[in-house]
């Protein structure tokens, strides 16, 4: 994955792995990409805990950064499920339909969800620095003044897709 992020307008770039799709869309077109593996949001929890739980068992060397994980205790993360009130039969699931991407753009899913799922944990496992310093005040302090420095600044965030910011 080839992930940029600019600071200076807070644009997040993630186009290379679309690339070879994108020079065939229109100008000013939606595409909708995704993985044409529908589930249910709750089989989604439960597949995302059982990986968690899977790496952490593979890997005792993290207890020191999840000492508290369910698998540390001989639990499994999936008794952590809560469920709400607050939206009943709204996330039920989410589907996305990318008909138009794979006729328009030729594009298809580069892998399947479970080894995405997989990838994705594996990166938050192994990069607890980055996604801990997101859920500190020090970060929202940081975003807050980023912000009053772009209005200030004026910045326009007017990137074609194709723009990373490391090569204006």
């Amino acid at each position: 994955m080839d992930h940029k992020f600019a600071t200076g307008c807070m644009c997040r770039i993630t186009v290379r792995p679309y690339q070879p799709h994108l020079k065939n869309g229109q100008p000013g077109s939606v595409y909708n990409v995704g993985g044409n593996s529908e589930t249910a949001n709750i089989d989604l929890v439960r597949t995302l805990c059982g990986l968690v739980d899977a790496r952490l068992r593979e890997q005792p060397e993290l207890q020191k950064d999840f000492p508290a994980a369910p698998v540390f205790s001989g639990k499994n993360a999936v008794e952590l499920i809560t469920h709400v009130r607050d939206r009943p039969g709204h996330d039920r699931r989410y589907a996305i339909d990318y008909a138009k991407a794979a006729r328009e753009l030729d594009y298809a899913p580069a892998m399947s969800l479970k080894s995405g799922l997989a990838e994705t944990v594996d990166w938050y496992l192994h990069n607890t620095p980055w996604w801990q310093a997101l859920m500190s005040r020090d970060y929202a302090d940081w975003l807050q003044r980023e912000l009053r420095s772009l209005r200030a600044a004026n910045c326009q965030c007017r990137r074609t897709p194709l723009q990373s910011p490391a090569r204006q």
